[in-house]
């Protein structure tokens, strides 16, 4: 079965645990130089979404996907 997953969705149907590929989200997006301004407001910025239950010494990050099943 074909599936495509959209994020960025108000109606997410699936929530991933994304903690351990955080840092490596963060050095890719560093690649597009034209589009972020400042890197460190950037990785603060994104160091700043974790998710509620984190704390400083044990930060968690989460993506949220809408999951659609193609025919």
């Amino acid at each position: 079965m074909r599936e495509v997953w959209i994020c960025g969705t108000l109606e997410p149907t699936h929530c991933l645990d994304v903690t351990q590929y955080w840092e490596t989200k963060i050095q890719a997006l560093y690649n597009h130089k034209s589009q972020i301004g400042d890197p460190e407001v950037l990785a603060t910025r994104m160091r700043q979404r974790r998710t509620p239950e984190s704390t400083d010494e044990n930060p968690l990050y989460e993506e949220n996907f809408h999951r659609l099943y193609l025919a």
